[in-house]
C-alpha cells in the first residue's frame, strides 16, 4: 500500500519520458519556434550583453557534442533543444548589433533643423499629426534612424514627400516604473532614433537622393494606404470611418479613446486589429467570388480548375491586404496561415494544423525577433494555438459532421461562435492581465451579437470596396459596410454600459505569465495524456498572480513624484506638477489614481509631514524636490531611473530600481 504513495524512481521517470517523446516524434517540430523564442526571451532577460565569441564557442561545442552523442537518441534530442535556445539567443544578439548601426539615439534634448522624407503620418485624436521622417539630415550632417515629430495641427502631407522644419527632439524614454514598458527598447527595434515636436511649420522641399526599388515600393504602398484612409474619412461619418480605416489599412488614428474603450470592454478589441478574422473572411470571400464567376462562365469552368484559380486569387488578394494593413504581426501570422490553407486546398491537403501555427511563428521570429515581447504576437498565437488544439480534439472524436436543416446549422454556428470566443478569451487572458491589467467579462455576449454583422455585412462589403476602389466605384459598398459598423458601434456602446463591463485588475507579474505560457504550450502541443502535466504550471501561475503584491511605494527618476498605494485599487500620487503620461503608466492596474500636490494637507495612515519633509511608515522620507531617502539612506534617483519599494510586516523594505531591472543593453 505504501508503494502507491511513493514517487517513481529516476529510471522509471526517464523511461516514461523516453516513451512519450518517441511516441510524439511527429510533434517535435512544434517546439522549434518555442525553443527558438525562449532563446530570444533569455536575451532580453539577461541584464548585460554576452560576448559574441562566447556564443560562437557555445554553438560549436553543442554541435560537437551532438556529433559525439549521435547514437544516443535522448542525448541528441536534449542537446538539440539547448542548441535551438542558443540559436535564438545568438540570432537576436546579431539582430541587435545590426540595428545599433542604423539607430543612434540623441543624447540630450536639442532644437535642430530637420530635413527628411515622410515615411508615414499618424492623425491623433487630439488633433495633432505625427510625422515619421527617414533619410534625415541636420544641415550638412546625415542622421541615422527615423525621427518621429508631432505637429500641433493637422498636416496634409503625402507619404514619400520631402519636408523641412525646426523641431525639438529627444531620445525615447526609459521605463517609467519597475516592470514597465520599455519605450526606448521599442523605439530601438522600430528604427526610431529620436522623438519630438515641431517648433515651426512643415515646409515642402526637394529630396536630395533617389530611393531604390524597395524604397519606392514602400512609398507607393504607404501612399496608397494614406489615400484609402483619406477617402474613407471623406465618405463615412467619423465614428464609422475610424473603424473602417482600422480594418482596411490598419490605421487606428481616427478612433477616439472612448470608442476604443467601448470595443475593448465588449471584447471586440481584436476586431480593430487586422488578424485571422479579417484575413480569413476577406480571402474566403475572394475565393467564393472567383468560383462563382467560373460557375457562371462555362468556357472557363470546362477548361480550368476553378478551385485552383480561386485559391491563387485568394492568396494574391491576402498579400495585397497584408501590405495595405501595414504588415502588423497578427496580420503577418494570419497571411502565412491563410496562404498555407489555400495551398492545401489547391493540392488537396488538410492545411489547418498545429504545424501551420508553428511555421508561422518561426517565420515571424526570424523576420522580426523582437516581436516576441509584443502583446499582439503573444495574444495572436495564444488564441490560434488554443483554438486549433481544441478543435483537433473535437475532430478526432468525430464531432464535426454535416448536419441537415437550417435550424440545426444556425444553432451550430452560434455554438461555434460561443466556443471560439470562450477559448480565445481564456487563452489571451494572461497576456491581457500582464500588458493591460484589464478584463472584459462580456466578451462572449459581444462576440455572439457582433459575429453575424461582421461576417455578413461588414467584411464582404469591405472586400468589395477594396476591389472597386481602383475604378472609383467603391462608395456604395463602403456605405453598406458603414451601416454594419454603425450597428457595431451601437452594440459596443450599450454592452459597455453594463455593470462590471470595465474591470481593472492588478497587472500580472512576468513570472506568472511565463509559467502559464509554458503550461499552456505543454497542454496544447502534445497529444498524449502527459499533455495534462501542463495544468500544473498554469494553476501555479494563477496562484502566483493571486498572491502577487503590487509596490507599496513608487518614485520617479527626478525624485519629484512619489506614489503610495492606499489600497488594492487606489494609488495616491504626490507631485507639485502634473505629468498625465506618468500618471497613466503608474495608474495601470488601479481603479483610482489621485494626484495630490501638497502632502502636508492630505491625511494618510502612516504619513507624517512637516514644512520641509514627509515620512511614510518610518521607512521612506521625501520632499518632492528631488530628495528621497529609504531607511535613512539617500536614494540616487537619477542613477536608479526611478524605482519601487515593497514594505514587509517587520517594517523593513525591499527596494527595486528600474536600472537594475533593465540592465545595460544597446538601447539604454
Amino acid at each position: 500500500m505504501l508503494a502507491m504513495f511513493c514517487f517513481p524512481s529516476r529510471a522509471v521517470m526517464l523511461e516514461y519520458l523516453k516513451k512519450n517523446l518517441t511516441d510524439e516524434y511527429e510533434r517535435h517540430f512544434l517546439w522549434v519556434p518555442v525553443l527558438f523564442g525562449l532563446g530570444i526571451g533569455f536575451y532580453f532577460a539577461v541584464p548585460f550583453e554576452v560576448n559574441a565569441f562566447v556564443l560562437i564557442f557555445l554553438t560549436e561545442l553543442l554541435l560537437l557534442m551532438i556529433y559525439l552523442c549521435r547514437k544516443r537518441q535522448m542525448h541528441v534530442l536534449f542537446l538539440t533543444c539547448i542548441l535551438l535556445i542558443a540559436s535564438g539567443f545568438s540570432y537576436i544578439k546579431l539582430y541587435s548589433v545590426y540595428q545599433a548601426k542604423h539607430v543612434s539615439f540623441v543624447q540630450n534634448t536639442e532644437t535642430i533643423y530637420l530635413k527628411g522624407k515622410i515615411l508615414r503620418t499618424d492623425s491623433m485624436p487630439s488633433g495633432k499629426t505625427r510625422i515619421w521622417l527617414k533619410n534625415v539630415s541636420d544641415f550638412e550632417n546625415d542622421r541615422t534612424g527615423i525621427y518621429r515629430i508631432s505637429v500641433r495641427q493637422k498636416a496634409n502631407f503625402a507619404n514619400g514627400q520631402c519636408v523641412e522644419t525646426v523641431a525639438s527632439v529627444m531620445k525615447p524614454s526609459y521605463p517609467l516604473k519597475v516592470g514597465g514598458f520599455e519605450f526606448d527598447r521599442h523605439a530601438f527595434y522600430q528604427g526610431i532614433s529620436a522623438i519630438g515636436y515641431a517648433l515651426s511649420g512643415i515646409y515642402e522641399t526637394d529630396c536630395d537622393a533617389k530611393e531604390g526599388v524597395v524604397g519606392r515600393f514602400s512609398d507607393f504602398i504607404n501612399h496608397a494606404r494614406s489615400n484609402i484612409a483619406s477617402f474613407v474619412a471623406k465618405t463615412l461619418p467619423e465614428s464609422e470611418a475610424g473603424i473602417a480605416s482600422a480594418i482596411l489599412v490598419g490605421d487606428k488614428n481616427l478612433l477616439s479613446e472612448k470608442q476604443y474603450n467601448q470595443y475593448k470592454n465588449t471584447g471586440l478589441a481584436h476586431f480593430l486589429a487586422i488578424s485571422g478574422l479579417h484575413m480569413g473572411l476577406v480571402s474566403g470571400f475572394a475565393f467564393f467570388v472567383v468560383r462563382l464567376i467560373f460557375a457562371c462562365i462555362p468556357y472557363l469552368v470546362l477548361r480550368f480548375s476553378s478551385k485552383n484559380a480561386a485559391g491563387i486569387f485568394a492568396i494574391a488578394f491576402s498579400l495585397i491586404y497584408l501590405l495595405l494593413s501595414g504588415t502588423s504581426v497578427p496580420a503577418m501570422r494570419a497571411f502565412i496561415m491563410t496562404s498555407v490553407v489555400f495551398l492545401g486546398i489547391i493540392f488537396d491537403r488538410d492545411a489547418i494544423s498545429m504545424r501551420m501555427v508553428a511555421l508561422s511563428a518561426l517565420v515571424i521570429l526570424i523576420l522580426e525577433p523582437y516581436v516576441i515581447l509584443q502583446a499582439g504576437f503573444q495574444m495572436s498565437f495564444a488564441a490560434a494555438t488554443a483554438l486549433i488544439a481544441f478543435y483537433d480534439i473535437f475532430k478526432q472524436k468525430g464531432y464535426f459532421k454535416k448536419h441537415k436543416g437550417v435550424f440545426v446549422r444556425v444553432l451550430y454556428y452560434f455554438i461555434g461562435v460561443v466556443l471560439t470566443s470562450l477559448i480565445a478569451s481564456v487563452a489571451t487572458l494572461p497576456y491581457t492581465l500582464y500588458h493591460f491589467g484589464t478584463f472584459a467579462p462580456y466578451t462572449i455576449l459581444g462576440n455572439v451579437l457582433a459575429a453575424p454583422v461582421i461576417a455578413f455585412v461588414v467584411m464582404p462589403f469591405i472586400f468589395l470596396s477594396l476591389v472597386l476602389m481602383p475604378f472609383h466605384l467603391s462608395a456604395p459598398a463602403l456605405y453598406i459596410s458603414g451601416y454594419g459598423l454603425g450597428l457595431l458601434n451601437a452594440l459596443t456602446a450599450n454592452v459597455s454600459k453594463l455593470k462590471y463591463a470595465d474591470m481593472t485588475l492588478h497587472t500580472m507579474p512576468l513570472g506568472a505569465m511565463i509559467l502559464i505560457t509554458l503550461g499552456g504550450l505543454w497542454l496544447c502541443l502534445w497529444s498524449k495524456k502527459w499533455r495534462f502535466w501542463g495544468i500544473l504550471p498554469i494553476v501555479s501561475g494563477f496562484v502566483f498572480y493571486a498572491f502577487a503584491k503590487t509596490p507599496d511605494i513608487l518614485y520617479s527618476a527626478d525624485g519629484l513624484t512619489v506614489g503610495i498605494q492606499k489600497s488594492s485599487d487606489e494609488l495616491i500620487v504626490f507631485s507639485q506638477k502634473k505629468n498625465k503620461f506618468l500618471l497613466d503608466v503608474w495608474g495601470q492596474g488601479y481603479q483610482h489614481t489621485n494626484l495630490i500636490k501638497s502632502p502636508q494637507k492630505y491625511e494618510l495612515d502612516g504619513l507624517f509631514c512637516d514644512k520641509n519633509m514627509c515620512v511614510y511608515q518610518d521607512v521612506l522620507s521625501f520632499d518632492l524636490k528631488g530628495q528621497i531617502s529609504l531607511d535613512g539612506k539617500p536614494l540616487n534617483t537619477q542613477k536608479n531611473l526611478g524605482g519601487a519599494v515593497y514594505l514587509r510586516q517587520n517594517k523593513s523594505a525591499k527596494h527595486l530600481s528600474v536600472r537594475a531591472q533593465i540592465g545595460h543593453k544597446p538601447w539604454n
